[in-house]
């Protein structure tokens, strides 16, 4: 990518960004940030979906859903989002053996 930069290749670095989307987390993504603030000038269409590849969220919290706006809301509901106790929020963070 770097080599695409040079040459300013944005067709190449646009597809080069669409096959490290299918990478793991900790592949690449120390080798290119610094051409990341360039990929967002340069608009490349699969900036998005590469951003997205880069977001992870753990099993455990996938199920935290207190807070969350229901499917098919209408638009933005007033919900509580504390726990009743400190303990029942850790406790469905951290297994406890």
């Amino acid at each position: 990518m770097h080599i695409a930069k040079h040459h300013q290749d944005i067709r190449v670095m646009d597809t080069m960004l669409t096959y490290l989307s299918g990478y793991g987390i900790d592949h690449h993504s120390r080798a290119i940030i610094e051409l990341i603030p360039f990929i967002i000038e340069k608009q490349l269409p699969s900036l998005m979906p590469y951003l997205d590849s880069r977001m992870v969220q753990t099993k455990k919290l996938e199920k935290i859903t207190k807070g969350c706006l229901r499917p098919k809301s209408s638009g933005i509901a007033e919900s509580k989002i504390w726990f009743s106790y400190h303990d029942d929020f850790e406790k469905r963070l951290i297994d406890h053996r």
